[in-house]
């Protein structure tokens, strides 16, 4: 009930009209007290899960109090490179063969090299284990993978979030609705398509392109938190 009313009130967003119900508080979350139809910030956050195009939204939700478990929640994934993994459903994720490890700065970081995903690890100075210790580290981390990958399949299947994907490169609508038909190959999935602003599009707002898609609009990566 409640997913169906977040994609109502980004459909009333996109079209300036109130949303036709107010959900239910699911267990443990509270409804906020302000206008009709509000919902507590932290169960709007876990209505939508991150697919890229880097971390921001991931950041966005642990700004909000929510750390919900997604694959790509704190990963970078290009337009072409998720496509290709979602055709492939994630098919090369968590295997010992495609699966690198690599530094940056120094935290040890994960990337898929038939997808060219990359992913953070948050944990830095691997090198400085043992090696008994670092082998146990890569396979802790392929297992990680694995686990996130079937929990994301599993949730496209049933259709339980509102996917969002937000990039500082502006995509037109038809890059948009390959995205989207990418997702709904897997169940009547809903995207969020976050872009550039514009003149035409100021920051903030949202439109609808068709039933499910949306595309909203934001000033730039480093400002997603504005």
């Amino acid at each position: 009930e409640r997913l169906r009313w977040v994609e109502e009130r980004l459909a009333a967003t996109a079209g300036g009209a109130a949303p036709k119900t107010r959900p239910a508080a699911g267990r443990g979350e509270a409804v906020a007290g302000g206008a009709a139809g509000d919902i507590s910030p932290s169960a709007l956050m876990l209505a939508f899960e991150s697919l890229g195009e880097r971390c921001d939204f991931g950041a966005v939700q642990r700004h909000f109090g929510v750390e919900p478990l997604g694959l790509l929640r704190f990963a970078w994934s290009r337009f072409d490179s998720l496509i290709a993994a979602l055709e492939d459903r994630f098919d090369a994720v968590g295997s010992v063969e495609d699966t690198a490890f690599e530094l940056f700065g120094d935290e040890t970081i994960l990337r898929m090299k038939k997808y060219d995903v990359i992913f953070h690890t948050f944990v830095e100075r691997v090198a400085e284990l043992t090696p008994e210790r670092q082998e146990a580290f890569r396979q802790q981390q392929r297992r990680r993978l694995l686990f996130l990958k079937d929990k994301l399949i599993t949730d496209l299947e049933e259709a339980q979030k509102i996917y969002v994907y937000a990039t500082s490169e502006f995509a037109s609508d038809a890059q948009v609705a390959r995205l989207s038909a990418a997702l709904r190959a897997y169940g009547p999935n809903s995207l969020l398509y976050v872009r550039p602003a514009s003149g035409a599009h100021p920051m903030g707002s949202v439109e609808r392109l068709e039933p499910g898609l949306y595309a909203g609009y934001f000033p730039g990566v480093n400002d997603f938190l504005v």
